[in-house]
């Protein structure tokens, strides 16, 4: 940095400061976000300064109002539906949104803040230290919008005491699970192996999954992990309760579709979003967008069944009420 930006960013940082002393939270929601604008390099220092040091200050608490609402599932098939019902639902009781891909959306803000201090490649270590920060950037820009994010990354907490999602801005989070059975049989005949299938599956080869955008200069990776580390990390009890999540068996949106989606509206209500049930609402997209019904497999082989079951978390399916 130069020595006349060194002197810019003081500046402005040194502004921040006082506003946070005196508690103008509109005036630091204008400073940062005018900053966005005007000059990324100070906005990178500006923000990550208001991230850091305030992180326990109420100011921040309130920052953006928790306006963030996740769905995620450990295919990303699994949350299409939701994702498209709360679409239909908010367009219709004309509420301002922006429903996007997790990774598309900090791809997409990155190639627009064109800063050195990223790499091309978002990996984990990346988000483990910048998780806030891609976070409160996308926020900026929504204001006063709810943003909907859909991803298949597992829930961290660093011994940095980072999180994948900062508690303070997120509202609620939908987790959809899935029979690892049928999952098994997806991957399977995507790949057209038994042992294709249980690497990703379990993710023995230790890698992350990527959904490069094809028009950015940016690959963000997702930190999946294998399906018992990923569906145990959003049903822990302790993550629910800090992130107001609701979990959601993809066969749900089979058996009582209406049922699943009014626990959803609900659930969105009692996290604090201003929204009224329509059941009439929740009934046409219902009978405008009937569900494809799953896939029919071949039984497994008792070998494939056998390798699923040893590698599977026995509780994990005991808990979510799946049989291999």
């Amino acid at each position: 940095m130069s020595f006349f930006n060194k002197i810019k960013v003081n500046y402005k940082i040194k502004l921040l400061d006082d506003y946070v002393l005196n508690k103008k939270q509109s005036e630091i929601f204008a400073l940062i976000k005018n900053s966005k604008i005007k000059d990324t390099e100070i906005f990178f220092h500006l923000l990550n300064r208001f991230i850091d040091k305030y992180k326990n200050d109420e100011i921040q608490e309130n920052f953006h109002k928790q306006r963030l609402i996740l769905m995620n599932s450990f295919d990303r098939n699994d949350y299409s539906y939701l994702s498209e019902f709360l679409s239909f639902y908010f367009d219709n009781c004309q509420i301002s949104y922006a429903n996007r891909s997790l990774q598309d959306a900090i791809a997409i803000d990155l190639a627009r803040l064109n800063l050195t201090h990223f790499p091309f490649q978002i990996d984990f270590d990346h988000m483990v230290r910048y998780s806030n920060f891609f976070f409160h950037s996308l926020l900026i820009d929504q204001e006063n919008n709810l943003s909907l994010f859909k991803s298949s990354s597992a829930f961290f907490e660093s011994n940095e005491n980072n999180h994948f999602i900062p508690s303070n801005i997120s509202s609620a989070y939908f987790f959809i699970h899935q029979n690892p059975l049928y999952i098994f049989n997806s991957l399977k005949e995507k790949y057209s192996s038994s042992q294709a299938a249980l690497n990703e599956m379990f993710n023995f080869q230790n890698s992350s999954i990527s959904q490069h955008i094809t028009n950015s200069t940016y690959q963000v990776l997702e930190n999946r992990q294998s399906w018992n580390i990923h569906t145990n990390s959003w049903i822990d009890p302790n993550v629910q309760s800090t992130y107001r999540g609701l979990i959601i068996s993809h066969q749900d949106f089979f058996r009582d579709p209406h049922e699943t989606f009014t626990r959803v509206i609900f659930h969105l209500i009692q996290s604090g979003i201003k929204l009224e049930v329509n059941y009439k609402l929740i009934d046409q997209f219902i009978d405008e967008n009937p569900l494809q019904a799953l896939k029919f497999f071949p039984e497994l082989s008792k070998k494939e069944k056998k390798l699923l079951l040893n590698n599977l978390d026995k509780n994990l399916l005991d808990q979510l009420n799946y049989q291999i």
